[in-house]
């Protein structure tokens, strides 16, 4: 039975076929990069100049002030064209040399910087006076080449902004430590409210030199470069000492690390960057010893294989978190640069497995390569890395892989006026936005990874980019030019082409041994098989997620001072009040509401973890955070939700070696001060008692007598939590010996009253004292996979109970459980039964729950089904738990029909089916019958119907795909049609003469549609019959429409060129397996219409023969009849004397999508006519 839901259209071209070796057309590919860069650009200037920035979607530019404010990243935004300004050398690289006089005209007369606005300093510098003064230079480059433009450009305009522009930004570097505030107003300078805000980026302190020092040169003035060499300096004298990683954020003025989490992505990635190329621009080689330091300690701690992973500065051995941002792909750029080609190539291998999952790069990705940041605004530094991967190996992966990005851009986010940015990459819905980085840099890098080195109006080797990817000469390094030139020379064999007595190596410590040819597909393959054996890893052992220790990204008790008010203002974003007693004593106290936010509210709960700690009377003072305690509920209904988070006791075993994992009984008497009256039932389990009456350390030794293996003490206090109360520790008895031996933790009274109420299946609760708890999925997937437990496991019910109810959601609302009845169904039935049973099951229920959208009703049929065949004993793959988790919640039962059980056995051969295929799985292909494969499948009121071109397919006892068939392209065409069409499909089948390999042909079908029972029985069409070729309408569940050809082999006649083109009226481009034999039939053209063989084929970017392609389909050559056909039959001889068909369907978005795949036809002559498709 298939499901109610209608199938409608599936018409599929298969690309089962590997890629072929195929030479990179670059010219072709450096036009469309320009093409692509160009619309963004006159969109720009179309819609939205003079503004900052397009909005694509609106085709409007966005404005401070007039548009709705973003935030934080507004800020980047200082009403100063800044779209313009930024790409305007990415107009000279393109060539497009009027239109870089005309911007260079309109910035200097339009663009100013006397406004009431605050912009970030980092990206002002970056985007802004970077693309200021590489305009500028570019501007005397093109003044000087050519006598056509920028005459009039003799004052050196743009300079003199750049220099109006950082003689706003200066004041920003009155701090104590010489690191820049992170804002500034540009006609007021260091506003009062912006100096209290004293915590900035690594990035955003570290990535001014190149700029700041491009400007002191070119114009003389020191000061530039001096305020930009002293944020670097102090910078790199905050490094911990220990592994030389730096921190992400850190305070202006004292240089305290806010943030010590250290990595390459977000918040630190440019200053790493500016510290090699700072040396490759201006030749300082403190700058080269700084980076190498930096550079071996993030690969000895945060790189890990193919994989970088966030670690404290201080403990680089701890990770902070467990997922990857879309910035780190600058990185393998960066390894190019040095010289570390080999680790370019594996991370950027890495990226690329990431890219070709999503499409694009995530803003973040889980080291499974899940998304975790959905979003993706053009980012270009993916391409980038790819580009100087391409100049360092010359090897045409990285040109298919610039092609890959370039296609994914132009299939999803290009719109009408521009390129829209994607806000979730899962549904590629867009968002309103295209920064300007995406024509400073995404489409410079495209266009230049696909030009020729003599292409381009300047050589790149000759000029460093900095991280906006804006050009500065390497000159600068020595301005009086009495030293031989220098040149970034990416390899050995570049070397070889440089006479190096007439340029010198800008980086000669970097590493330039030659690769061997094969060494980067040797990488890149190793690579990849290290990420699948990683896969199967975290496939087999599930989660870590929750096991990863938290980031430090605030203040630490430790470092608290009460004098100083920047700590008591950080103290009051977290929601912590101090209060001086009047015997001079600090009272603190949280309040989680008064927190700024949810995250801060988090890091006050810590702090004052933290100062529990720091006072505990027997405890080793020290810098390390107390680490989290939970109580995590694993038994049914609960399956790892909710975890409760616990207070430490001063006293007893830690948790540090390992869990404890027990069921839950309650001491009696409950305050557990003395002997247990229980204390038989208490052996082996976790035992609760009750706050009060006694020292706790009494309570844990009494427990600790009746054989408990922990103790969890529950506040008496009514209303205590732990996120709105004070954190607590339970001290010891100090007069006594610390004679606990098991674990004991605190639970505040709202936690603790979940161990108190007993779950509504009336089952004992089995729990997890730890501070690692399991992530929910990793429990839930326990509970469906292995049911009952043994000793002192959970006793879980059965995930398939044999009587009762089929579906049940268990309180609260987060397990399900199924009963399925399979009907004498197994693991040994026929594939049809497995299928057939388990949609029966979907289609009954479908009037049993009911959700509030498709998308959450799809996942729970889907997780049902994986559950069913499961259930059958079959091999499935598992599904994540947290999607159909959250879909429960949206999940209503309705009251289940009395005969629901009766309905779901059913009986299997109440369905009809029919495999044929004239090369079956079965037995050797019979050339006498007709060529065609295909699947019927139908219940009493709906079925469907497939066509294919595959051989031996589908196999029967295995959901598998044939690998002879993975040599050549194949189509598939599937449609949903009631049963009404079964005599025309019947028919259809008869003239064709299918061959049968497989038949379940109920008694009343046969007696309702007489004809199912002729083709079964190999039948077809009588002695008698004069015509030869049969034709229906066919219209699906769905109401589109569709036009069955068939012909007998009597017809001998070609079905394409004789049947179909003069009954549509069309010509016909066709592809069909030819394999350039003499048998093979040639275009004709003639009176009615055309038929012209396809000989070439592109599908997602790959070109290949027709002979590479077994698919036979054809569409035609006019939009305005957008007509496609798939059907059966090659356009050979031989198959004149067969019987064959075709189904076709007017559909203009199909269409275009066969009419594209046709890149090459043969033209025909006949009857004095030529032709060929439009």
């Amino acid at each position: 039975m298939v499901s109610r839901s209608t199938l409608g259209l599936l018409a599929l071209l298969l690309v089962a076929l590997p890629l072929p070796t195929l030479s990179i057309d670059k010219a072709a590919l450096k036009k469309e990069a320009y093409e692509m860069f160009m619309h963004g650009y006159r969109s720009y200037m179309r819609y939205a100049w003079p503004a900052d920035e397009l909005m694509p979607l609106s085709c409007k530019g966005r404005q401070r002030g007039v548009t709705p404010s973003r935030g934080d990243v507004d800020e980047a935004l200082g009403n100063f064209s800044l779209t313009l300004v930024d790409a305007l050398d990415t107009l000279y690289v393109v060539g497009e040399f009027e239109e870089f006089a005309k911007s260079v005209k309109l910035i200097v007369d339009n663009v100013r910087f006397d406004s009431d606005i605050v912009v970030s300093v980092f990206e002002t510098n970056i985007r802004m006076l970077g693309g200021l003064i590489s305009g500028h230079l570019m501007a005397e480059r093109l003044r000087g080449q050519d006598e056509r433009y920028l005459q009039w450009y003799t004052d050196r305009q743009l300079l003199k902004m750049a220099i109006d522009l950082a003689d706003r930004l200066l004041p920003a570097f009155n701090t104590s430590s010489g690191i820049p505030f992170g804002k500034i107003n540009l006609r007021h300078g260091m506003l009062e409210y912006l100096k209290r805000q004293k915590d900035t980026c690594t990035a955003c302190g570290g990535t001014l030199l190149l700029e700041f020092a491009a400007l002191s040169r070119l114009t003389g003035n020191p000061i530039y470069e001096e305020k930009a060499k002293k944020a670097m300096d102090f910078l790199w004298a905050q490094r911990h000492r220990a592994s030389d990683l730096m921190g992400t954020v850190l305070n202006v003025h004292s240089g305290d690390w806010v943030r010590r989490d250290s990595g390459i992505g977000a918040g630190i990635d440019s200053y790493y960057e500016y510290c090699l190329k700072a040396y490759i621009l201006l030749g300082d080689h403190s700058y080269l010893e700084r980076f190498n330091k930096h550079y071996d300690a993030v690969m000895r701690y945060v790189n890990k294989g193919p994989f970088f992973v966030d670690v404290h500065m201080h403990r680089p051995t701890v990770a902070t978190r467990s997922f990857m941002d879309a910035l780190l792909a600058f990185w393998p750029g960066l390894q190019v640069l040095k010289g570390d080609v080999r680790e370019a190539i594996e991370m950027h291998e890495m990226l690329f497995q990431v890219v070709k999952r999503h499409k694009f790069l995530p803003e973040a990705f889980t080291h499974d390569f899940q998304v975790h940041w959905a979003e993706h605004p053009l980012r270009p530094e993916f391409i980038e890395s790819t580009y100087f991967l391409y100049r360092s190996t010359h090897d045409e992966h990285y040109l298919e892989v610039a092609k890959l990005v370039m296609d994914s851009l132009n299939e999803n986010v290009k719109v009408s006026c521009g390129f829209a940015g994607i806000k979730d990459i899962r549904t590629m819905a867009h968002e309103d936005r295209m920064d300007s980085f995406v024509l400073s840099e995404t489409f410079k890098y495209l266009y230049m990874i696909f030009s020729e080195p003599e292409d381009l109006p300047l050589d790149p080797d000759q000029y460093v980019m900095t991280t906006e990817a804006h050009f500065l000469p390497l000159s600068m390094a020595n301005p009086f030019g009495d030293e031989i030139p220098r040149k970034i020379i990416f390899d050995a064999k570049g070397e070889e082409e440089v006479d190096m007595a007439k340029a010198q190596h800008a980086n000669p410590w970097s590493h330039r041994d030659r690769l061997d040819a094969d060494l980067p597909k040797k990488i890149r393959e190793r690579t990849k098989s290290v990420l699948e054996e990683v896969a199967v890893l975290q496939a087999q052992h599930g989660q870590t997620g929750a096991q990863c220790m938290k980031p430090s990204e605030r203040l630490k008790a430790w470092a608290f001072n009460a004098q100083d008010s920047e700590h008591l203002r950080q103290l009051r974003q977290m929601g912590i009040e101090l209060q001086v007693q009047t015997d001079g004593r600090i009272q603190l106290s949280h309040q989680s509401t008064n927190a700024l936010s949810d995250e801060l509210a988090k890091w006050g709960v810590e702090f004052m973890k933290e100062v529990v700690e720091m006072s505990k009377k027997l405890a080793e003072k020290t810098e390390q955070i107390q680490p989290d305690y939970y109580v995590q509920l694993l038994s049914f209904p609960y399956l790892g939700k909710p975890v409760l988070l616990a207070s430490p006791a001063q006293f007893g075993k830690s948790l540090d070696e390992a869990s404890i994992e027990a069921e839950l009984i309650l001491a009696e008497p409950f305050a557990a001060c003395g002997p247990l009256m229980n204390a038989p039932q208490a052996k082996g389990k976790i035992v609760g008692v009750h706050r009060g009456d006694c020292m706790f350390q009494e309570k844990a030794r009494n427990a600790q007598n009746a054989g408990a293996v922990g103790v969890i003490v529950i506040d008496n206090k009514p209303g205590t939590s732990a996120d709105k109360t004070q954190p607590f520790a339970m001290s010891g008895d100090l007069d006594k010996e610390d004679d606990i031996t098991i674990p004991a933790v605190f639970l505040f009274r709202n936690e603790g009253q979940q161990l108190l109420s007993p779950p509504p299946t009336r089952t004992p609760i089995f729990l997890r004292i730890t501070l690692k708890p399991y992530e929910e999925d990793s429990v839930v997937e326990s509970y469906l996979k292995w049911g009952p437990r043994v000793a002192q496991k959970p006793t879980f019910p059965k995930c398939f109970l044999e009587e009762g109810y089929f579906v049940r959601v268990e309180p609260p609302g987060d397990a399900i459980t199924f009963q399925f009845r399979l009907a004498g169904v197994n693991q040994d039935s026929d594939p049809l039964e497995h299928q057939g049973i388990v949609e029966r099951h979907v289609g009954n229920l479908l009037d049993v729950v009911e959700f509030s959208n498709l998308q959450n009703q799809q996942t729970f049929f889907n997780f049902l089904r994986t559950s069913a065949y499961g259930a059958l004993g079959l091999n499935v793959k598992d599904e994540p738990l947290e999607p159909i988790l959250k879909v429960l919640k949206d999940l209503k039962l309705h009251r289940e029909p009395a005969d629901l059980y009766r309905l779901l056995p059913g009986e299997m051969t109440r369905a009809f089916r029919f495999l044929y295929n004239d090369d079956s799985p079965l037995k050797e292909s019979d050339g006498n019958r007709g060529h065609a494969k295909g699947v019927l499948n139908f219940d009493r009121s709906t079925g469907f119907w497939m066509i294919h071109s595959v051989p031996n397919y589908p196999p029967l006892h295995s959901y598998s795909y044939p690998k002879t068939a993975t040599k050549y392209g194949q189509s598939f065409l599937c449609i949903t049609v009631s049963t009404e069409n079964l005599n025309a499909i019947g028919d259809h089948l008869k003239y064709i003469q299918a061959t049968p390999f497989d038949i379940g042909l109920p008694d009343d079908f046969a007696q309702k549609y007489p004809v199912l029972r002729t083709i079964a029985q190999k039948k077809s069409i009588s002695t008698s019959t004069v015509k030869f070729t049969f034709e229906a309408e066919l219209t699906t569940k769905g109401g589109t429409h569709f036009h069955t050809f068939a012909k007998h082999k009597k017809f001998k006649k070609d079905i394409w060129y004789d049947l179909i083109v003069p009954t549509m009226g069309v010509s016909l481009g066709v592809q069909s397996w030819l394999n350039g034999q003499a048998t093979d039939l040639k275009s004709e053209c003639g009176s009615h219409g055309n038929v012209n063989d396809i000989d070439e084929i592109t599908v997602l970017g790959a070109r290949f023969p027709s002979s590479k392609d077994h698919s036979k389909w054809g569409v035609s050559d006019d939009a305005r009849r957008p007509i496609v056909c798939i059907g059966d039959l090659n356009r050979q001889t031989s198959q004149l004397k067969r019987g064959g068909g075709a189904l076709c369907i007017e559909n203009s978005k199909l269409w275009e999508t066969y009419r594209s795949s046709a890149s090459h036809v043969s033209a025909c002559r006949s009857n004095g006519i030529v032709g060929g498709l439009r």
